[in-house]
């Protein structure tokens, strides 16, 4: 052991470091070593009895003489310190854990001359990032038994802590820094401020906070009275007296506090007073009214309901939506995040937080709804369960949650204890309607919440008042919504009402009764969306999306109802397109479907079923045998009802299929029965999709001018401010998707800057909408394609960025091919060498694609031209298109025989060029034109080569900065 006198006045060195404890300095080799105050100080002790064991109650003596803190928050600093060292504590190099008595340094300490501070040396270096250090932890466990030192006691001078020098624990109050700030200033405003909260959500810790943050507005110590421990509504009041060292006459106790506190500045605090609300409400406001100069903070799971109160409602600590790209410095930014590290790291000094423990840490943030007592029991177990484990098993919390602190008050030692506190508390109609309201997975009108927990033992009026007070009693949280208040349980609170329900046998008819309000709710989502704001309709409806899956769970599970089930499939048809949800739907559709003979289900409900699921397949498995079934079945199912509405849905899905599967002249067909059919029925907004799907059809069989009318027309249409969607076509917005062929109309009519426009318009107005199919429906058909027509580079690298991430989300197989396909395009594109291009090109002409895609892809590099994209275009079934295959199929000639091969590849290119001009489409022609002007140039004939190109050149008013103009001009001025 080195004597104290020496080290006062000398450096102490071991292994790198050396250790200036008069300076409060590490350095390591020279450089400063961040390091907290309180590690530096359980270092300097150690280092100063080298060689010593040192208890753990020696050590807690030193460095926190005055304080009463928990083994947990030696841990804690005992990890930060070995971090520093870089030392492993399954290989001590210097400090070596004894368990169950306290550390020992080991590496030998030399004393040596301190230097001398540098001018350039930093004394108030911070210490180095790491989760805040828990001189003590930011939840409500165990919160009052500590700060007094009294757990247990049922005393009311127990309830009372000393006005001076009492063992309060200090606490740091992890992510609620600014709202102490906030607290402190309101309450030195308003002088009677309630913290209002759910069990274990940190309220305590807040008025500790705030109880310091106030120390020098105050001449005297804080009276603060401790109420959990105390039964007797009388002793709220003898509590006061014992922190006031006084005696109560038998009666008028209110007022002989009020005297005996009149001419003093104090705050008085009240901690849990849900359980004696109304003597402390009795006491609070008394004293406010009678004593001016007193302030008052009380903590409650409900509001005093006093004359003068201020009410703060403690929201939970912030935690990450999810973990998506966040690594493990970025997820300590959040507070739950933060709390549960520092807990875990606290209950094993082993445990590192590390970039892959993230999303599984998030998901116990979530699951415990940043409830700080939730978390820190949650903490406490990961040194029985990898953090994976605990995020796996978090659902199980209330057998799970068991190991609160030992000095811990009975109802913070285990997350069921501490709702079994909220539930006691509850009148019978309270527990009745909470325990219904489990049946909700998310947010909740107060509509739903009758509909649901309404029954002869509880009327409507009881339902309201309860759920009014349960809000009130923090065991609802209330959001107001954008045009309605909306309710909703915190999911521990809910588990727990669960398990109440179905000890209440319950749990059946109220699930029916969810089910049913399910349906209900949705009724209007149809008829709403062709006439509210996009935007509104979204408010109104997507934030049931997690009562629909629970309910459809129900539905069909062997306790459920098919019928409830089928008819909510249906209904919440819009939602989950709206929701970009597809794969999900398909799932419970199908499901749906499944059942229909099990209840004799009407020909009209499987028309209606069969409609959705053509859509449905269409965008998640592209056009399918299936898909065209589906609509071919609906289709006969209308025509035999005499439904024309559902005529038009099925004749939509068909030609849909008809186009996806290259039959485009099937297609004019069947869009031709559909402009029919909305004929004879006067629909508008019906003929506005007539007119979107001719544009198509007409482009596609190559007669662009007569699709561009058509085009123009249905963007043009009387029907332009309702969102046309014909009662159901919910998947598209057909203001968006006729940008999308109209944009490709323009770039082979010539237009290349308008065709630009109209595609970005068209991505820009998909994006709004919010929904990822028809923004995937329009880079793939549209903006993609036209920037590698054009040749730009960095609009191609954006679009097909945006492609790839919107087909993942909707998991469509369908875009996933155009977004895979694309990729290798470009990469073909940029590919540096022979060997890549082949191996590229091999791939993408060896992919099982469908005739449309096959189409799209000929275009985009001529080498990509390959057999089945020849085959259609020779064949006359991809007119659109087959002149610029017809070009490649000759560039390609060219480029593999050379010579030898140019009589054909010349008459190739005059076919190309011949048929790009009977249709109206000098983009093409001008590609035609080049490649036979410079054979013929190359052949001697410059000037028959020149006219050639110059003659389509001329006939361009705009692209001239696209990649074909360029290579025209340039062509024309060598």
């Amino acid at each position: 052991m080195i004597e104290d006198a020496a080290l006062s006045r000398a450096g102490l060195a071991f292994g790198p470091f050396l250790l200036l404890p008069e300076r409060q300095v590490l350095l390591r080799q020279g450089e400063r070593v961040r390091l907290g105050s309180r590690a530096l100080d359980i270092l300097i002790l150690l280092v100063r009895r080298s060689g010593e064991l040192v208890t753990k109650n020696e050590i807690v003596a030193h460095v926190w003489p005055d304080l009463v803190v928990e083994e947990n928050n030696l841990r804690v600093h005992m990890v930060a310190l070995r971090r520093a060292l870089g030392d492993d504590p399954r290989s001590p190099t210097y400090i070596h854990n004894v368990t169950g008595r306290g550390y020992r340094f080991l590496a030998p300490v030399a004393e040596v001359n301190a230097p001398e501070p540098s001018a350039d040396a930093d004394p108030d270096a911070a210490p180095a990032q790491r989760p805040p250090a828990p001189s003590a932890d930011a939840d409500d466990g165990a919160l009052a038994a500590e700060a007094t030192g009294a757990a247990g006691h049922a005393t009311a001078a127990a309830a009372s802590a000393p006005t001076r020098g009492g063992p309060m624990a200090a606490r740091q109050a992890i992510g609620r820094d600014d709202t102490v700030e906030g607290v402190a200033e309101r309450l030195l405003q308003r002088r009677f401020l309630t913290i209002v909260g759910p069990g274990g959500i940190g309220k305590t810790t807040v008025a500790l906070g705030v109880v310091d943050r106030l120390r020098a507005h105050f001449p005297e110590p804080p009276l603060l009275l401790w109420l959990a421990s105390l039964q007797d509504p009388s002793h709220v009041a003898t509590a006061l007296a014992s922190a006031l060292r006084v005696e109560l006459p038998p009666d008028g106790a209110l007022d002989a506090l009020a005297f005996l506190l009149q001419h003093r500045h104090v705050l008085v605090v009240l901690d849990n007073c849900e359980h004696l609300i109304e003597a402390a409400a009795l006491l609070a406001e008394h004293l406010i009214a009678a004593v001016p100069s007193l302030h008052l903070l009380a903590t409650s799971r409900e509001p005093l309901r006093a004359e003068g109160e201020w009410v703060f409602r403690l929201p939970p600590l912030a935690c990450p939506e999810e973990a998506g790209g966040l690594t493990a410095a970025d997820a300590l930014a959040y507070a739950a995040v933060a709390l549960f590290v520092q807990r875990a790291t606290a209950s094993d000094d082993s445990f590192a937080f590390t970039d892959a423990d993230v999303p599984a840490v998030v998901e116990i943030c979530r699951q415990l709804d940043g409830i700080p007592l939730a978390l820190e029991l949650a903490a406490s177990r990961v040194g029985l369960f990898p953090v994976a484990d605990l995020a796996a098993r978090i659902g199980d919390r209330f057998e799970l949650l068991t190991k609160g602190r030992r000095s811990a008050l009975p109802r913070h030692q285990t997350l069921r204890a501490t709702m079994d506190w909220s539930h006691e508390l509850l009148t019978q109609d309270e527990r009745v309607v909470l325990r219904r309201l489990s049946a909700f997975r998310g947010a909740f009108g107060l509509d739903s919440a009758l509909a649901v927990a309404v029954g002869p033992e509880v009327s409507r009026a009881a339902v309201f008042d309860a759920t009014a007070s349960l809000a009130a009693k923090s065991l609802i949280t209330v959001d107001p919504g954008p045009h309605a208040a909306r309710y909703r349980l915190l999911e521990t609170t809910r588990a727990y009402a669960a398990e109440k329900l179905g000890d209440a046998r319950e749990t059946a008819v109220v699930a029916a009764r969810h089910a049913r309000d399910c349906c209900d709710f949705l009724a209007t989502t149809e008829t709403d969306w062709e006439t509210r704001p996009r935007a509104d309709w979204h408010d109104a409806y997507t934030w049931r999306i997690d009562d629909v899956r629970a309910a459809l769970d129900w539905a069909f599970s062997a306790d459920g109802d098919l019928r409830s089930g089928i008819e909510l499939v249906e209904r919440s048809t819009p939602l989950w397109f709206a929701l970009s949800l597809l794969s999900e739907y398909r799932a419970h559709l199908e499901r749906a479907i499944a059942a229909l003979d099990s209840v004799d289900a009407t020909l009209h409900l499987r028309m209606r079923l069969d409609v959705v699921l053509a859509a449905v397949l269409f965008n998640t498995a592209g056009p399918t045998a299936e898909m065209a079934a589906a609509s071919a079945r609906a289709l006969a199912q209308a025509e035999a009802l005499g439904e024309p509405t559902y005529q038009l849905r099925a004749l939509w899905g068909i030609c849909r299929e008809r186009y996806a599967s290259g039959d485009y002249p099937a297609a004019l067909d069947r869009v031709e029965a559909f402009g029919r059919v909305a004929s004879q029925v006067g629909d508008e907004s019906a003929m506005l999709i007539h007119d979107r799907m001719i544009s198509l059809a007409l482009h596609l069989v190559g007669e662009h001018a007569r699709a561009r009318d058509f085009a123009a027309r249905a963007i043009a249409h009387p029907a332009g401010e309702i969102r046309s969607t014909h009662k159901g076509l919910y998947e598209y917005d057909h203001h968006v998707a006729v940008r999308s062929h109209y944009a490709r109309i323009l770039w082979v009519q010539g237009a290349a800057d308008q065709a630009l426009a109209m595609a970005a318009d068209g991505v820009q107005r998909a994006i709004a909408l919010g929904t990822d199919t028809p923004l995937c429906a329009m880079l793939a058909t549209s903006a993609c394609p036209l920037a590698f027509w054009v040749g730009d580079t960095q609009a191609l690298t954006a679009y097909l960025a945006m492609l790839v991430d919107r087909a993942g989300r909707l998991l469509s197989s369908h875009w996933r091919s155009f977004a895979r396909s694309y990729e290798r395009a470009a990469a073909l594109r940029d590919a540096s060498d022979d060997a890549t291009a082949d191996s590229l090109r091999d791939a993408l002409l060896g992919t099982s694609l469908g005739p449309l895609h096959a189409d799209f892809l000929a275009t985009l590099d001529e080498r990509l031209a390959g057999p089945v994209a020849i085959a259609r275009a020779e064949a006359g079934l991809a007119p659109w298109s087959a002149p610029e295959v017809i070009r490649a199929q000759g560039a390609s000639l060219l480029a593999t025989h050379g010579a030898a091969a140019a009589a054909q590849a010349e008459a190739l290119f005059e076919q190309a060029r011949a048929l790009a001009r009977r249709q109206g489409a000098p983009a093409w022609e001008l590609r035609a034109a080049l490649d036979l002007g410079a054979l013929w140039r190359d052949r001697g004939d410059e000037a028959r080569g020149g006219d050639l190109v110059a003659d389509v050149h001329r006939r361009f008013t705009e692209g001239f900065g696209t990649r074909d103009l360029r290579r025209a001009a340039a062509f024309l001025g060598a």
